[in-house]
């Protein structure tokens, strides 16, 4: 059990920079509190040089929440796609399944800066 980056060469502070975890449904215990994360809210990535700072500005959790099936195209996920890599726009996307595992929770946010580690 875990969390990771969902594609393999991903880096933060580039494109759409997903992470998927594990909600264990219970709180503080890998992406359990994924469901609870406010619109506005600051996420914070810490790699071994920087601190990445997304501010969150799209919920798709509770009753908005996604299929786990996302289509692809050709290997690559389509724009509609809540995994489609943005080249142009910092973002992150935390991505976790609902209590009962049929659905998704996905909160996005775009980088607002970084700082030293």
């Amino acid at each position: 059990l875990g969390a990771t980056t969902y594609f393999a060469h991903q880096q933060m502070g580039q494109g759409n920079y997903v992470l998927a975890g594990h909600n264990m449904t219970m709180p503080g215990v890998l992406f359990s509190n994924v469901p609870q994360i406010k619109m506005g809210a600051t996420v914070n990535l810490i790699s071994a040089t920087k601190v990445y700072h997304y501010r969150v500005n799209r919920l798709l959790t509770g009753k908005k929440a996604v299929t786990p099936n996302q289509t692809y195209i050709n290997g690559s996920p389509v724009s509609t796609s809540v995994l489609y890599q943005q080249p142009k726009q910092a973002m992150v996307t935390l991505f976790t399944c609902n209590a009962t595992g049929s659905m998704r929770e996905v909160v996005q946010g775009n980088l607002t800066s970084t700082s030293a580690e």
